[in-house]
């Protein structure tokens, strides 16, 4: 789905970044919110000591620059991590239809804590301290019912939205596979063994 498209067809620009391109820097001044249309976008924040932490990311279908809608400028850097296509929309127009049109905020509330939600899960699940744990416990969050997850990034960015490294994670992938718990593709996860609930929010 959509949101912002749906709503508002006649003000909606889109937009195309290739893979590694900034959309925008944190500072800059607010002048759009966007949504995913199609491919990943990551949120990082660049540290006086050159580290640029990746605070979370932005996937189809979600809003990217939300949490900057009632302030001046972005908060973080938005950079794709793969080529991208984006919804943009004038904040001025976002705001206005905030302010008038109930139904429309009422579904942009539901679609933004959807949004908290899950990086909420995301958060309890990098405070697990087991690797494998943490993987499987992010591959029942990501499948399907029949255990199946369509990959939507690579290892690496995998790698960095759980809190690990590249060895950690290509060490574990290997140890679940002998193990029979996942078979891997290149573009798919499925889970082998039952789908039970090892952590609360799963």
């Amino acid at each position: 789905m959509h949101f912002l498209k749906q709503n508002f067809t006649q003000n909606i620009v889109e937009q195309s970044f290739l893979a590694g391109e900034i959309i925008f820097h944190a500072g800059e001044r607010i002048h759009r919110v966007f949504e995913i249309k199609a491919g990943q976008v990551k949120m990082v924040r660049y540290l006086t000591d050159g580290t640029e932490p990746i605070i979370h990311f932005v996937n189809q279908g979600e809003i990217l620059a939300e949490a900057s809608l009632f302030t001046q400028c972005y908060h973080c850097t938005a950079i794709a991590t793969q080529d991208t296509s984006l919804n943009a929309l004038s904040i001025s127009v976002v705001l206005a239809e905030l302010e008038n049109n109930p139904r429309f905020s009422l579904g942009y509330i539901q679609l933004l804590s959807k949004q908290i939600q899950q990086q909420r899960m995301l958060t309890e699940i990098r405070s697990i301290r087991s690797a494998e744990q943490r993987l499987m416990s992010y591959f029942r969050l990501q499948a399907d019912d029949q255990g199946l997850w369509c990959m939507d990034s690579s290892l690496k960015i995998l790698a960095s939205r759980l809190g690990l490294t590249h060895e950690t994670l290509y060490r574990v992938l290997a140890k679940l596979e002998k193990q029979e718990k996942i078979t891997r593709s290149k573009h798919h996860i499925q889970i082998h063994h039952k789908l039970g609930s090892e952590n609360s929010f799963l």
